[in-house]
């Protein structure tokens, strides 16, 4: 929670017996947050943790809550009063993940972040996912980065402007700097920003190309023409076929496109309920037919085609 200089704080110390995390652990998410070049909502200046406090040099301070993040998104940057995914919407989308139906695609896309990264050839910048979620392509991108670059100092930041997704990430993986923010003004230090990805979100092509510097990289993942069509097929009588979106405003706001490839494959959606999870996790659930899908609606287990075009864009 943002407080002006001078403001006490509304998380004061917690005394031993309620911590519920280890001195450890509690070092390892101040370290995270301490090292991620993380920047000020405010004024744009550096933000150093001190205590339980992210704080820059005019004094803005910023909580660090218990579970492990900072909320960056003062009330101003906020389009509502809950804005993002809803509670039951993380949910879903963490059961859905932990069943491995999109584990191929995170493979993929932390193979195409170590090639930026090594293009880029910057050994202390950040990886920043913009519209992390729940956190598990995040945390992904963090295991491989820490397994094939040990000696770099590249640190890993989780952004989603849904607070329930960044509690939820915070709570299970302890060494992403997780924050409550918006794709729109990321709080990140200028020129810090070594890769941005993008899965299936909302690019703000100006904002970041502004952001990074020359040989910097944002990566995107958005459906392809054939992505979930089974589950498409269920929610609607006549499905629509569509492209992956067009890069015209990566290429119109100044980036050069390096990369395109597309990732194909079936998964396999073992029980009704987390088929429900699928909906509930996409926007078909908005626009879906009032019925539930049961063992009669659906051969359990089904298969559903995950089709997606994955595209790096360089700042050149």
């Amino acid at each position: 929670m943002w407080q002006s200089p001078g403001q006490l704080s509304e998380i004061g110390p917690i005394p031993a017996a309620k911590q519920r995390h280890s001195p450890n652990l509690r070092k390892s998410v101040l370290t995270a947050l301490s090292t991620a070049k993380l920047a000020c909502p405010i004024d744009g200046l550096p933000l150093k943790a001190s205590d339980r406090s992210l704080i820059c040099s005019q004094g803005h301070s910023f909580d660090i809550a218990a579970a492990g993040y900072a909320n960056l998104l003062p009330v101003q940057l906020k389009a509502s009063r809950d804005p993002g995914d809803s509670k039951a919407m993380v949910q879903a989308r963490r059961r859905l993940l932990d069943d491995g139906v999109f584990k191929p695609l995170a493979d993929a896309l932390a193979d195409l972040v170590l090639q930026c990264l090594a293009s880029a050839a910057e050994p202390d910048g950040c990886v920043v996912d913009a519209g992390c979620g729940e956190g598990f392509y995040t945390d992904h991108l963090r295991q491989q980065i820490r397994s094939s670059r040990p000696n770099n100092e590249i640190q890993v930041v989780g952004v989603d402007i849904s607070k329930w997704a960044i509690q939820s990430a915070a709570k299970r993986y302890r060494d992403v700097a997780w924050i409550v923010g918006t794709n729109k003004q990321l709080p990140i230090e200028q020129d810090c920003a070594s890769v941005i990805t993008s899965l299936f979100g909302f690019e703000m092509w100006e904002s970041w190309f502004a952001l990074q510097r020359s040989g910097q990289f944002v990566i995107t993942v958005d459906s392809g023409t054939a992505h979930l069509v089974e589950l498409r097929e269920l929610v609607y009588d006549d499905v629509r076929f569509h492209d992956a979106p067009t890069n015209t405003s990566a290429i119109e706001a100044g980036y050069r496109m390096t990369e395109e490839m597309k990732v194909n494959y079936k998964s396999t959606i073992s029980t009704p309920s987390l088929l429900r999870d699928l909906l509930e996790m996409t926007p078909h659930v908005h626009r879906s037919k009032t019925r539930d899908f049961d063992d009669d609606a659906v051969k359990f287990p089904a298969q559903m085609t995950v089709d997606v075009v994955v595209r790096a864009f360089m700042k050149p």
